[in-house]
């Protein structure tokens, strides 16, 4: 079973059983005691020892920065296991209180001072790149059509809005150039005139945000979403931002970001969850 396969699983199947006995508060008033430790890494595991294995939360799963447990049907707690987990936390909070971007990420329903940890919305992880399309309000001709990407909407939408470019221009320098796909100018420019909330809200996050904030268009693949339990795409993990980018996860020349190629490959095994 692929891992994202079995995190929907999981989702779908949490033991209430074994939440009912947790509550946050239980975790907020042993907080001072966990932060008298040095690192942040030390911290990451008093709080996982605490909700993992003292009171039994299901672990859902652990990337590079973050752990992940079901808190209840509808949230999951994301827990820092190191500094850039709790960049990310802090991105994500950030983010998520931003009106013109919070359209597009799970909510964050409550998160720690710190940053060492955060509640965020359940969404069931998508399967399928084209049907993550379709629900971002993309039409079907373009969706299905593998060459042009999520990232590929947001652009065109961040030249036509942001950069005032006249939408033929838009279109032409989409798919002008290509005999086999002109067919694809007129949902295109279907698309352009009449975009849904949730990709301006993404182009805000790309383009709009301060520089910081912004999220890596490498970031930006499927595994990243998913759908809320009231039907809602959204990113499940925003937290690697530009800022995290270059103040925590430098490149081997020292400047920062990683290239495009290696942000999308990183932790594929294990960045479940979008953790």
């Amino acid at each position: 079973m692929k891992l994202k396969n079995l995190i929907n699983y999981l989702l779908e199947n949490i033991d209430e059983a074994a939440i009912r006995g947790f509550s946050l508060d239980i975790l907020k008033k042993k907080m001072p005691e966990f932060e008298k430790r040095q690192y942040p890494e030390d911290i990451g595991i008093a709080i996982r020892e605490l909700v993992g294995e003292q009171y039994g939360l299901p672990f859902l799963g652990k990337g590079s920065s973050r752990a992940v447990y079901a808190l209840s049907t509808g949230k999951v707690l994301k827990i820092a296991i190191n500094d850039k987990g709790m960049a990310q936390n802090e991105a994500e909070r950030i983010v998520w209180q931003n009106p013109s971007t919070r359209y597009i990420g799970a909510k964050v329903f409550e998160s720690d001072p710190n940053d060492h940890w955060a509640v965020m919305e359940v969404a069931k992880i998508y399967e399928d790149d084209t049907q993550l399309k379709l629900d971002l309000g993309i039409p079907r001709e373009l969706a299905e059509n593998k060459t042009y990407r999520i990232v590929s909407a947001a652009f065109d939408l961040y030249k036509l809005y942001e950069k005032k470019y006249p939408i033929e221009q838009v279109v032409e320098e989409r798919f002008g150039d290509a005999p086999a796909q002109r067919w694809l100018k007129k949902p295109l420019r279907k698309f352009l005139e009449d975009p849904p909330k949730s990709m301006l809200a993404l182009v805000d996050l790309m383009y709009n945000a301060p520089t910081d904030l912004q999220l890596h268009p490498g970031d930006i693949y499927a595994d990243h979403f998913g759908k809320t339990l009231d039907g809602r795409p959204v990113l499940i993990d925003y937290g690697f931002t530009t800022g995290v980018s270059e103040g925590h996860y430098q490149s081997e020349d020292g400047y920062g970001s990683p290239p495009p190629s290696s942000i999308a490959d990183r932790d594929k095994e294990e960045d479940i969850y979008g953790v």
